[in-house]
């Protein structure tokens, strides 16, 4: 009783904006379902795509029920199977009169004419499955029982988008993230992505999308008045260059990640630069003294630098909070550690 009191304090951040209908509160949960259990602000960005197909949606691996909630929150005709008996007498009590549940395995298709959602398990024992092959079950079985129809698979953000398309996948790969964090990576089905979609970002808080299909015409020039370091989705999905193009912005380095401006856009935290020098401690250090620095955020690309031994070293004394951005500008020879100083924008 004390560990199911636990998890369901903690499946209140998780899960509680789900709706007031599902009153997480008195869900049943296993510590290892509710780690893999989708976050509600990302569960709702996908019910909402799905519910656009107009169609009969089955979760194949339904669990506990989370995707099945707000599915049913989103007004969209949802039913879930799963292998495990336990998981779904748990979602059986969960969702409750909503549910249209049965036991089936995921590589065995029971429905037709629905949409496939699956969520294949990437834990075992609390360690994380990093190769699709180590899925339960398996990316390549996944999508061989499910070609030719409409799936959507929900993927660890890190996994190798190379990969799955070697396994035979020709939809489009989306990225998600919610508050700077990346959540996930979902596989969308070709029948189910947008016409010349094949990799898209979502940054979920902001509301903001940004596709493949975009225009990417990002110049790369000198540090502008701002640098902005692209949320994590948008890096992840390979999207930089069309996030700069929208945005007006330009690259420091074709292969590093941040993006400078005369401008931030609406809602982003940027870094204003105050002082730009070739990356050395000792004349970092001095840089910071005269700023009267005295705490330090420090964010490194494309250089070897350990942020927090760096803070040590440094012996920071001031008054006043900045910003260090530390990475390679140029290319080939005339590559170089660059550090700018900044002050946050918030």
């Amino acid at each position: 009783m004390v560990e199911t009191t636990l998890l369901r304090r903690r499946a209140a951040g998780k899960l509680g904006q789900l709706c007031p209908n599902f009153q997480v509160s008195n869900w049943l949960f296993t510590d290892e379902a509710l780690q893999q259990a989708t976050a509600a602000p990302v569960a709702l960005h996908r019910a909402r795509r799905l519910t656009e197909t107009g169609v009969v949606v089955h979760d194949a691996t339904c669990s506990i029920g989370t995707e099945l909630a707000a599915l049913h929150v989103l007004g969209a005709r949802a039913v879930g199977s799963d292998i495990d008996p336990v998981r779904l007498a748990m979602a059986r009590h969960n969702l409750g009169r909503r549910a249209d549940l049965c036991r089936a395995d995921a590589l065995h298709p029971v429905t037709r004419n629905a949409v496939v959602i699956v969520d294949p398990a990437r834990r075992q024992g609390g360690r994380r499955r990093l190769h699709p092959d180590d899925y339960q079950p398996g990316l390549g079985p996944l999508i061989d029982s499910y070609r030719g129809r409409d799936l959507v698979v929900k993927c660890a953000p890190g996994i190798d988008f190379d990969q799955v398309r070697r396994l035979g996948f020709d939809g489009e790969i989306e990225v998600a993230s919610y508050q700077g964090s990346v959540r996930e990576a979902c596989l969308w089905s070709a029948g189910l992505a947008e016409p010349g979609v094949s990799r898209r970002a979502s940054v979920l808080d902001r509301g903001e999308q940004i596709t493949d299909a975009e225009l990417h015409d990002c110049p790369v020039r000198p540090a502008g008045r701002w640098i902005v370091d692209p949320d994590g989705a948008v890096v992840r999905a390979g999207l930089v260059r069309h996030y700069g193009a929208r945005h007006g912005l330009w690259q420091l380095d074709p292969d590093i990640a941040y993006l400078s401006g005369g401008r931030l856009p609406s809602a982003v935290r940027g870094f204003e630069v105050l002082e730009q020098l070739a990356f050395d401690e000792r004349r970092l250090r001095q840089a910071l003294a005269a700023l009267d620095c005295g705490a330090l955020e420090i964010l490194v690309r494309g250089v070897r630098v350990d942020p927090d031994a760096l803070r040590r070293r440094l012996r920071l004394r001031g008054s006043r909070s900045l910003a260090v951005i530390i990475t390679r500008v140029g290319s080939g020879s005339a590559s170089h550690a660059t550090a700018f100083v900044c002050r946050p924008s918030r």
